[in-house]
């Protein structure tokens, strides 16, 4: 499954760098399952905001995943 992260440099409730720290981290687990581009993350320099350029991204993100076909296993 895709996971999109929308983490602003200059947001003033969450940390950038704490976000990237965690994503590394899952990264290793996304890899295992070969969907290390799952993970998306987004740092707009911007503060504690959903900029339209983010929030279209995230919208084309879950579309795709509604619509993609579910892995057979």
């Amino acid at each position: 499954r895709p996971f999109y992260v929308n983490a602003p440099l200059r947001d003033s409730n969450f940390r950038w760098k704490s976000v990237d720290r965690c994503t590394h981290q899952a990264g290793a687990i996304y890899e295992l399952l070969n969907a290390k581009d799952a993970i998306i993350v987004d740092h707009p320099d911007c503060e504690h905001d959903f900029p339209d350029e983010q929030r279209q991204r995230a919208y084309q993100i879950i579309d795709a995943a509604l619509k993609s076909k579910p892995a057979t296993r």
